[in-house]
């Protein structure tokens, strides 16, 4: 998941200084400059006490406060003695990060009608101690909340947008409907909010639809958008949103019917993390990620954790996968056309119809096979009239009438035909 700085500060000059370089700063408000406290703790610089009603960061609305695909928020604090709500951080109209009087912390947007999100148990925030606090809300799958790096609840969204903040703009340490009713007392140290980037993995997405292995990604978006037609911007654009509302929508699948979240989540983190450095090493040693000898068993344990988990969720990763090979964006043709003019592209060279990431010979091929023998259930018929070389066919092998499995058989050629069937 890709991340912008929006805003950060370390008040470590006795000012909020947006340390992003984006000019978001903010207006400290304070009774007295007594109220800089510098070194608080080990790693803090500076922090801000907070000791008076009146005490308060506002950050000024700006149009950049709008229009998020998500956010993250990170915060240090020690709170002190409290008998009601402490604020950490709000965005007028638009979300709250606070702790609430039974010594819960609490994350929470706003719908247009109602406050919900996620939460610790009552008293985890005591009085005293040094906490870092996460609140993190991605509309296509979850709201996060995350204490000193441990994951505290998770909660799949209703799908809302992030509102954008209101006039009042984003204080830190007050309430932005007007009154001291839930000024924050203690220390608050660095404060930092990020949103999310959907144009990094789009990138990265059409990196991997050209190349075999790890492309140079950073040569592709000139390619994109002056090689591209129109169509096959918002095709290719169209197809890596998809891909992540994919993974977003099987993640949350998996974890909101967990029977334990944290557990299960962790379980996926690590997952992740093998992933990766697989990549990283990979990549390093010049080796396609997808002929690792060791990508199949890597892929084969998360098959097995998401299906264990969840009684639904090897349904929601079919239909995922279906759609995602209903919307390909780019035939093999165009491909190879495209890498031909820009062999500096790929570093294992170009993407071929005899190796795609769900082709045959690949890890993924039986998760495939399975979405193949459901359509010909589906549709009572053998095969479509696509195929290898045809309209941009995938060349998967597929399935006889009845969904008996036949390498070869193009069955999923052409799978917008299926999905027009599925809905007779």
């Amino acid at each position: 998941m890709g991340w912008l700085p929006l805003l950060k500060y370390t008040f470590e000059n006795h000012a909020a200084v947006d340390e992003t370089g984006n000019g978001n700063f903010a207006s400290v408000q304070l009774p007295g400059p007594d109220r800089w406290v510098d070194a608080p703790t080990k790693g803090i610089a500076t922090a801000v006490r907070y000791d008076d009603s009146r005490s308060r960061i506002v950050v000024a609305n700006r149009p950049a406060f709008a229009g998020w695909p998500g956010f993250r928020i990170d915060i240090i604090f020690q709170p002190g003695e409290y008998k009601r709500r402490l604020n950490l951080v709000e965005g007028d109209g638009s979300f709250a990060f606070f702790v609430e009087v039974d010594g819960s912390l609490q994350g929470t947007i706003f719908d247009g009608k109602h406050w919900y999100g996620v939460s610790t148990a009552p008293g985890t925030i005591i009085p005293g101690n040094w906490y870092t606090g996460e609140f993190l809300y991605d509309p296509s799958s979850m709201l996060i909340l995350r204490l000193n790096g441990v994951v505290m609840q998770v909660v799949v969204t209703h799908g809302d947008p992030v509102r954008a903040v209101g006039p009042n703009g984003i204080m830190i340490g007050y309430w932005p409907g007007g009154d001291d009713r839930y000024t924050f007392i203690g220390l608050i140290g660095p404060v930092e909010i990020d949103t999310l980037d959907p144009a990094a993995t789009l990138l990265t997405v059409l990196g991997k639809l050209a190349c075999n292995g790890t492309g140079r990604l950073e040569a592709f978006l000139p390619i994109v958008e002056n090689e591209f037609t129109l169509a096959e911007q918002q095709q290719s654009e169209i197809f890596a949103l998809t891909l992540l509302d994919a993974v977003k929508h099987l993640t949350a699948s998996v974890v909101s019917t967990a029977p334990d979240q944290r557990a299960t989540l962790i379980q996926l983190r690590q997952l992740a993390h093998q992933l990766t450095d697989m990549t990283i090493k990979d990549e390093e040693a010049g080796i396609d990620l997808f002929m690792d000898p060791a990508f199949p068993a890597l892929i084969s344990q998360a098959y097995q954790v998401i299906i264990g988990t969840s009684a639904n969720a090897e349904s929601v990763l079919l239909a995922e996968v279906l759609k995602l090979l209903a919307i390909q964006p780019l035939t093999t043709a165009r491909v190879q056309e495209i890498i031909s003019r820009h062999p500096e592209l790929c570093l294992d060279g170009p993407g071929t119809s005899s190796n795609p990431p769900f082709g045959p010979g690949n890890p993924l091929g039986g998760i495939i096979e399975k979405i193949c023998q459901l359509c010909c259930l589906n549709c009572g018929q053998g095969q479509t009239a696509g195929g290898p070389g045809a309209g941009g066919g995938s060349g998967i092998g597929g399935c006889t009438k009845g969904g008996a499995s036949q390498p070869g058989n193009p069955c999923c050629g052409e799978l917008h035909v299926h999905v027009h069937c599925e809905h007779k």
